[in-house]
């Protein structure tokens, strides 16, 4: 587990042991995070919201983000900064292997994966979680 702290503190991200140990057998490696190659750090490119706006729902993630030491929390911060004033955070929480949360104007935001808010019973639409299973696909080669 060393090495996996290792490499986070260096803004690589690696889930488990057992992809660590996998990685000494990798051939090719593809990657699309945009701005993780060209910038040498990832940005937020674009947002899909369920309910309200872009900049609501950027502003309470980021005012949780903020508290992260997640290396893809500082993306959501900075994205957020330029739009208005982030909030406070209180109450945070890692939700190891599935995300964080915290209490923002009173209410608990969880920002993670689709794990996390189908046990938080957080509905995601059809055409959101189509969207999402879109960008988890390993992309056709060309």
């Amino acid at each position: 587990m060393a090495g996996i702290g290792n490499a986070a503190r260096r803004g690589v991200l690696i889930k488990g042991g057992e992809h660590l140990e996998k990685a000494g057998k990798i051939q090719v490696v593809v990657l699309d995070k945009t701005g993780t190659l060209t910038r040498g750090r990832p940005q937020v490119t674009g947002c899909w919201v369920n309910r309200g706006t872009e900049t609501d729902m950027l502003l309470k993630a980021a005012a949780v983000e903020r508290l992260s030491e997640h290396p893809l929390a500082k993306p959501v911060v900075e994205r957020a900064a330029e739009k208005r004033r982030i909030p406070e955070a209180t109450n945070f929480q890692v939700l190891p292997g599935h995300g964080v949360m915290a209490t923002v104007a009173g209410k608990r935001i969880y920002v993670g994966n689709r794990k996390l808010m189908r046990e938080q019973g957080i509905a995601i639409d059809a055409g959101t979680e189509e969207r999402m299973a879109a960008e988890e696909r390993p992309a056709a080669p060309r």
